[in-house]
């Protein structure tokens, strides 16, 4: 999977280019009257961890949409540089169906394949689904709540040299806003609660900002801010971790 992710990478045309993949900013194709949306982007990223580093990381997406229905396609790989190495930290792959996306009450089904070097995280697979309720939605602003459920499976790399296995249901809500205020930018908010079931009040708690400003219909510049707050991480790390980004996306 990982060579699969780095082969995607290099097809990339200009690849200047976290552990929580927030499907919200990838869902400008389905507001679009196309059929089919694809771009690329560049970014470059400085990101607090456990120690500070610089980032090249290489994305894409896609959205295939119907009458009914649309599907989201995205995946990213990212270069690290930290103490003057190079390394090739983590990537990732997420499946989307969004179900009957134009009535009242939409349902969600997804799933994902990641990994995460950086925080010991050597694989995870997500499968999962939301009911998706629209609370505001006009040409303006548009307020979406979400409440579902996903089944996570992870292996962790330990500091002793061991592999650490969980497999958890969680409980996934969110709460989304964008606001378009002008004709060529928008600002998109995402916030996160997710948390196992038994322990409702030790969430995961993940914030992502984004700010889009269209140069023309195929060139935009991004501004992104983000961060998570992991209430019980399972090895040992800061508690919250953020990162900002900024650089170029493509629509073609």
């Amino acid at each position: 999977m990982k060579q699969f992710l780095y082969f995607i990478t290099l097809l990339l045309p200009f690849a200047l280019s976290a552990q929580i993949v927030n499907i919200e900013n990838y869902r400008f194709g389905i507001d679009s009257n196309r059929r089919i949306t694809s771009t690329i982007d560049g970014n470059f990223e400085l990101i607090k961890k456990n120690v500070r580093s610089a980032k090249l990381s290489s994305r894409f997406q896609s959205v295939y949409q119907t009458k009914q229905h649309a599907y989201i396609l995205i995946g990213k790989l990212n270069v690290s540089r930290v103490e003057s190495n190079n390394f090739l930290e983590e990537g990732f792959v997420h499946l989307r169906a969004h179900l009957f996306r134009k009535d009242k009450w939409a349902i969600e089904a997804f799933t994902q394949y990641q990994y995460d070097l950086g925080k010991n995280l050597a694989e995870r697979e997500l499968l999962g689904g939301n009911i998706r309720l629209p609370i505001i939605k006009d040409s303006i602003i548009s307020i979406i709540f979400g409440i579902g459920s996903f089944l996570e499976n992870e292996i962790w790399n330990t500091n002793d040299g061991f592999q650490k296995h969980n497999l958890y249901l969680k409980s996934n809500n969110y709460l989304s806003v964008r606001l378009l205020p002008f004709k060529n930018s928008s600002f998109f908010v995402t916030s996160y609660y997710q948390a196992k079931y038994n322990q409702f009040n030790h969430p995961r708690i993940i914030v992502d900002t984004n700010w889009q400003i269209a140069f023309n219909k195929k060139l935009s510049y991004n501004i992104k801010y983000s961060f998570i707050y992991d209430r019980s991480p399972i090895i040992p790390s800061a508690d919250l971790v953020y990162t900002f980004s900024t650089g170029l996306l493509y629509n073609f």
